[in-house]
């Protein structure tokens, strides 16, 4: 028997290409493709929700900026409408010439001239308009309140004059808090606004109730009229509120709760006002009524702030929570934009060293195959030789 004949070579060892063929190169080449593709999809993602996310807690901050310059605003405004009571009432009773009334009106002043120069010092807000841009508020005031203390203003033109320059901040305050993103909040400011309303027009019914006391029946039948609007519209106003604002009807509840006797006392004074003539002069009912009504108008000075609070509250969770959102999410995109690059880097040379891996076998193959046919020849040489 031929063993040589009868011998069989192993088969060679398969070439590269055909036990990696070009569909499994593109197969997963497809595979790196599509975890790029997500991997970029979810950076993009991310980067696009940081963005919204800043954008958000940027116009919270500005939002938030806003309110406290309708609360500034509103402060110069209590403050005129403190100063317009006081000097209503002392200047319908001949009184500024008192050093006593004076010292009294000048305080009162000061905490004006106090409030504007916060007011002033913020950036979006130009007093001018207030005097048709002229000549600066600070000026016009001072002015005004040098023609009080020389006589040179009677009562009416001084209400009016008050009034236009609050009517003027009001309408500021009011485009403080004009914004599509006041969000879950709109209605509370909405009835913040309506309460310092409602607050202007309780000022005026308190100047106007203590002029007529005090004129009785010089106390014109038109400005009679003017006092009953006022007191009809300071309702109104704050019923407004307690429509937009559970919270504004809660603490407006809590606050009154035990003044039921001072509203009989301004009840009581208002059927007086009300009439179309008050016959008698009285200082100390004009007195009476005048502090009556400062009591009610400093518990909506109250109710004002409370809801400022509410709303500054509520702002700050928003910021506050704006913020946790932000940083959450900037650290997600920088953990996303360290790791994403990571894992694609590192599936390539996963890949790159499957394709050596199994280039590198295949030499090896070829190599013991080889090796095996030589000992094999070798094997058939000696075998042949010894039965020959």
């Amino acid at each position: 028997m031929n063993v040589l004949s009868s011998y069989q070579a192993s088969s060679n060892a398969e070439l590269p290409n055909t036990v990696i063929t070009k569909k499994d190169r593109r197969y997963q080449l497809a595979k790196l493709f599509i975890i790029a593709l997500v991997s970029i999809a979810t950076v993009t993602l991310t980067i696009i929700d940081v963005i919204q996310t800043a954008k958000s807690f940027g116009k919270k901050e500005e939002l938030t900026y806003k309110i406290q310059g309708s609360i500034d605003t509103a402060m110069v405004i209590h403050n005129l409408q403190i100063e317009r009571g006081m000097t209503t009432l002392q200047l319908a009773f001949q009184r500024l010439h008192y050093a006593k009334e004076r010292l009294k009106l000048r305080n009162i002043r000061r905490k004006t001239n106090e409030s504007i120069v916060v007011l002033e010092k913020r950036d979006d807000t130009e007093l001018r308009m207030l005097t048709g841009g002229t000549t600066s508020f600070w000026h016009t005031l001072e002015d005004f309140r040098r023609k009080i203390d020389f006589g040179r203003s009677n009562v009416i033109e001084r209400l009016q004059t008050y009034r236009k320059w609050i009517i003027g901040l009001i309408s500021t305050l009011a485009k403080y808090t004009e914004s599509e993103d006041l969000g879950d909040y709109a209605n509370v400011v909405y009835a913040y606004e309506m309460v310092i309303l409602s607050k202007e027009e309780a000022g005026m019914e308190r100047a106007l109730g203590g002029l007529k006391f005090t004129q009785g029946k010089n106390f014109s039948a038109i400005n009679t009229t003017w006092y009953n609007e006022k007191r009809v519209l300071a309702q109104n106003y704050l019923e407004t509120a307690f429509l937009f604002s559970s919270e504004l009807k809660n603490i407006h509840t809590s606050l009154f709760a035990n003044t039921s006797h001072l509203f009989k006392k301004i009840d009581k004074k208002r059927k007086v006002l009300s009439r179309s003539a008050y016959q008698t002069f009285s200082d100390d009912e004009a007195y009476a009524w005048f502090e009556l009504m400062t009591k009610y108008i400093n518990i909506m000075l109250e109710l004002q702030v409370r809801i400022a609070v509410v709303i500054e509250t509520k702002l700050k969770e928003e910021i506050d929570q704006s913020t946790n959102q932000l940083v959450i999410r900037s650290l997600l995109l920088c953990f996303t934009l360290i790791v994403v690059p990571c894992i694609i880097i590192s599936l390539a040379r996963v890949q790159k060293s499957f394709y050596e891996y199994t280039l590198s076998l295949f030499d090896k193959v070829g190599l013991e195959q080889a090796r095996t046919d030589f000992l094999m020849r070798e094997n058939s040489r000696y075998v042949d030789s010894k039965y020959m």
